[in-house]
């Protein structure tokens, strides 16, 4: 196996691609999957640039699609035109690529390939505006048996995505077997305030009673406890079964102050079990840095690649330092091929996540 990364930005996209073509000069035909992130301002573009990438490569199967922020080995690119790419030499029996499609059950062949192959790992891009995403997720996952990362698509227009045909669908991306190795590590981007509550009454997204007593009294408990000064609040709901402390953060939309309850970005009911969270800098940092120690301890040698996808309400719009996070991974692990974006909603497991950063790795 062998693989490379580009991160090329300015310009239109005939520039772009330009670029791409002097970096890989002398290398069409060496591989047989790419991956490519386009900054949303190039979706008009995507099929030229598919297209394109895909004569200048001899690469046929591409997937990926548009992002606000792409990112690579050589740092993080918002707001101007832009392409994150990843190419790879890998077993033409070791990956499927699939979609777009509004149902993966229904793809034959996607069927077909995990009967026979049982892959374990799925790269995935979906679309934000499709509500059955979260389900398509749960099955597509098979119970667990198919671990997924990636992330939802963001952009200000259009959302094309490249699979086995580039178009716009709920899903799309790639499968791959054992012979793929990898180790997948989640970031939260928020740190909890206080402990553990279990919700003893709630309405759909309105939470009413949390241990017996108002939600929002609750609330305002742990913030005094928490001494924090000013932050930016949200709840988080334990993983059942997770074995490293996962959470889903959920947005806190509103407060009922008649009935002392709040309304949360989730469906509740009686006997879940959440805590509330604070989301600052330095916490989503020292997560960070902790999930870069732990993967390292993890790997088996030096990372051979890997994609990387943040939630778009990190990077600029959460840490002062430009490319922080790209920046970490290199001085944490070294250098080595990278490809990624900033998603409207993270994936792990068969989970939709937030305020996240999940970090895998090939070995």
């Amino acid at each position: 196996m062998s693989f490379m990364s580009l991160l090329v930005s300015g310009g239109d996209a005939p520039s772009l691609l330009a670029q791409c073509r002097e970096r890989l000069a002398g290398d069409r035909g060496r591989y047989n999957l790419g991956v490519v992130y386009l900054s949303d301002r190039l979706a008009p573009d995507a099929a030229g640039i598919v297209e394109g990438l895909r004569l200048m490569s001899g690469v046929e199967r591409w997937v990926g699609g548009v992002a606000l922020g792409v990112c690579g080995t050589d740092g993080e690119v918002f707001d101007r035109p832009a392409l994150s790419l990843l190419l790879a030499r890998l077993p033409e029996d070791a990956f499927q690529v699939f979609g777009p499609l509004d149902d993966p059950g229904e793809d034959a062949a996607l069927a077909d390939f995990r009967r026979r192959s049982q892959p374990y790992l799925g790269l995935v891009h979906a679309d934000p505006r499709h509500d059955r995403v979260p389900r398509l997720l749960e099955g597509l996952s098979g119970g667990g048996a198919l671990y997924l990362v990636g992330g939802l698509l963001s952009s200000r227009g259009g959302y094309p995505q490249s699979g086995r045909r580039l178009g716009e669908g709920a899903l799309s991306g790639v499968l791959f077997t054992a012979q793929v190795p990898v180790i997948t590590r989640l970031s939260q981007g928020c740190a909890p305030i206080g402990p553990r509550r279990t919700v003893t009454r709630a309405d759909g997204q309105r939470l009413l009673e949390l241990d017996g007593e108002s939600a929002l009294q609750a609330l305002a408990t742990d913030l005094e406890a928490d001494g924090g000064g000013p932050m930016d609040v949200h709840v988080a709901l334990p993983r059942a079964g997770s074995d490293t402390g996962d959470y889903l953060v959920r947005n806190l939309l509103g407060v009922d102050a008649r009935e002392e309850a709040l309304v949360v970005g989730e469906h509740l009911a009686d006997g879940d079990t959440l805590m509330f969270c604070r989301r600052d800098p330095r916490s989503a940092r020292r997560d960070l840095e902790r999930m870069l120690d732990d993967i390292a301890r993890a790997l088996p040698g030096p990372p051979r690649a890997g994609f990387y996808v943040s939630c778009l309400a990190r990077g600029p719009n959460l840490f002062d330092e430009p490319g922080l996070e790209t920046r970490l991974i290199r001085e944490r692990l070294g250098e080595f091929p990278l490809a990624g974006f900033f998603a409207n909603g993270e994936i792990a497991g068969e989970r939709l996540y937030g305020y996240t950063g999940v970090l895998t790795l090939l070995c």
